[in-house]
């Protein structure tokens, strides 16, 4: 990390950032099973800081999923 000045590790942290990513179309539906993972994702996470406990996993999901399914779909 010594090699790069400020603004040359910059510039490389944006080529590497930029490069790496494929260009998605925007007509591109979003999957059932995106949403799932997402959700799941959410879910897990309140999880993890302590917002949520295991117990309420089933009913919390239901609703985190239908929030972000109705969130993509509309």
């Amino acid at each position: 990390m010594a090699f790069f000045s400020g603004r040359g590790f910059l510039f490389f942290l944006i080529q590497i950032m930029t490069s790496s990513k494929p260009q998605q179309p925007v007509d591109k539906p979003i999957t059932d099973d995106a949403i799932l993972k997402v959700s799941k994702e959410i879910v897990v996470k309140f999880i993890e800081v302590g917002r949520l406990a295991p117990g309420n996993f089933d009913e919390t999901f239901r609703s985190v999923y239908g929030t972000v399914r109705d969130t993509v779909r509309s």
